[in-house]
């Protein structure tokens, strides 16, 4: 599928500027077209060392997506200027656009070592940040590390590695999520894209469908647009023409309020493609004409090679006209070599092997298939073991700052540990102390009530034994109180009367 991602560059410029004059260049030159190039040149080279960086940045909103070259350029540029100035921000931007550019020229491998670059000095940014200025915002910080780890998932699913562009892709979401940025909606485009090339289409229309609403929330004329264009092209896949048709219809009248002729190109040339199913091929190849006319009129190459090898290809297999199918063929390797476009290469070359089987001239075919078989075998084994070897690389320095981060965080942490340790070791013992307490305490209670208990039945029996001990004295006294009343009687008549007595 003709599939265009535009990736913008964020502005930084407008944050640097420090005076008035210097914020009229910069809105001179967002209005200024490409011929003007030769006084912005002097512009530059009259600007101090900051200002060139900003005037730099701002040159690369300009460019288009088959502009790598350039963009390399700039990158390059940029990236210069933020080394002198030790300006790791302005080198992990630098490090982006240069990625931005190889991935534009189809340099997967360049693309992953830039960015991986850039995303290694933001680690760097958020360790020291963590480590130095605990509790500080970073939803700048989370934006960038957003934008990085959706830019290399972007890499890996043009790779066709599903499964780790996935991974970035999520992580990427979880950064943007953390912050208000735009990111949070390519993203979603990027998850549900990824889901349609894996043919998973009831996830893709579902991420396509979380994606409507947030534009639709943002009145986003622009992504509404973009939304309708993807969902064509799952419903063209499941097929569903009618429902494709519809989205691409709605995608097409967007862009042109909008006034995109670059995005019309593409609804374009999905018409074209659900015609060609339809058997349609006079209405395919009116969309076809009409796309390339616009391509060529805002001079973008890649789009231009897309659809003269769309249109080689309808005349060799539906037409079988092929004089067209070389004229188309010839078109589209020109550019594609000029521009440096190695996949297309690739696909012509194929295309071209095609065509002399098709006029029964196989030594030719052989030749041309030969040819395309070292070409993509050899593109295929550089990116992907450069990727891959690039990939372990980040992991290992990842992993190996990580251990660095640690260690230091286990020194400065260290009292803090011991402390919460002794805490915890401290509540243990205190809990213990607290259980054996308890036990202790309902340990005595227990031996109270019993002890209680038993004071109850022995007041009890001295009661019973005081009771006996009173009927006892009783008894005694009753037995006594005769024999002393007599002696008491006997022994006062002794003593009244003992003058008297012998």
């Amino acid at each position: 599928m003709f599939i265009i991602y535009l990736i913008f560059v964020k502005n930084f410029a407008l944050n640097r500027m420090k005076n008035y004059q210097y914020i009229v260049i910069l809105f001179f030159i967002s209005f200024q077209s490409f011929s003007q190039a030769d006084s912005l040149d002097n512009l530059i080279r009259n600007a101090s060392c900051i200002e060139k960086y900003d005037l730099i940045i701002k040159q690369t909103e300009n460019l288009e997506y088959g502009d790598g070259e350039k963009m390399i350029e700039y990158g390059n540029q940029a990236l210069e200027l933020a080394k002198q100035m030790s300006d790791n921000y302005g080198v992990a931007e630098s490090c982006i656009l240069i990625g931005l550019g190889n991935w534009y020229l189809n340099n997967y491998n360049n693309a992953i070592e830039y960015y991986l670059k850039s995303l290694r000095i933001w680690e760097s940014v958020i360790m020291e940040k963590e480590q130095n200025e605990t509790g500080s915002s970073y939803e700048a910080i989370n934006a960038d590390l957003g934008k990085i780890h959706y830019l290399i998932a972007e890499v890996y699913k043009s790779l066709r590695n599903h499964a780790i562009a996935h991974e970035f892709f999520v992580k990427s979401l979880d950064y943007y999520e953390q912050t208000s940025d735009i990111g949070i909606g390519k993203t979603l485009n990027g998850i549900a894209l990824n889901y349609f090339e894996q043919n998973n289409f009831d996830k893709a229309i579902f991420y396509f469908d979380k994606l409507f609403l947030l534009y639709e929330s943002n009145w986003d004329t622009a992504g509404i647009a973009g939304v309708f264009n993807n969902s064509g092209m799952v419903y063209m896949s499941l097929p569903d023409y009618q429902k494709a048709s519809y989205n691409y219809s709605k995608a097409l009248n967007l862009y042109r309020k909008l006034g995109d002729k670059r995005r019309q190109a593409v609804v374009l040339f999905n018409l074209a493609s659900i015609e060609n199913n339809l058997q349609n091929f006079i209405r395919k190849i009116n969309y076809l004409t009409e796309a390339i006319e616009i391509l060529e009129s805002i001079g973008f190459h890649r789009g231009m090679v897309k659809v003269q090898m769309y249109l080689a290809y309808h005349y060799l297999y539906y037409e079988t006209d092929f004089t067209k199918v070389d004229r188309f063929l010839e078109k589209a390797l020109a550019t594609a070599k000029n521009n440096g476009f190695k996949d297309f290469v690739i696909d012509i070359y194929q295309l071209y092997s095609e065509l002399y089987v098709k006029m029964g001239n196989y030594k030719k075919a052989f030749e041309y298939e030969q040819i395309n078989k070292l070409k993509r075998d050899s593109l295929y084994k550089i990116n992907m073991e450069d990727i891959a070897d690039m990939r372990i690389e980040y992991e290992i320095e990842k992993h190996e700052k990580e251990n660095e981060l640690l260690k230091k965080e286990a020194q400065i942490n260290e009292l803090t540990i011991s402390n919460q340790i002794n805490l915890r070791n401290y509540l243990i013992i205190f809990s213990i102390l607290l259980l054996i307490l308890a036990i202790v305490i309902y340990s005595l209670y227990k031996f109270k009530l019993k002890t209680n208990k038993v004071l109850a039945e022995q007041k009890k029996q001295l009661e019973i034994a005081n009771i006996t001990k009173d009927k006892f004295f009783s008894i005694i006294a009753h037995d006594l109180k005769s024999p002393m009343s007599i002696f008491n009687s006997l022994s006062d008549l002794l003593y009244t009367n003992y003058q008297e007595l012998s």
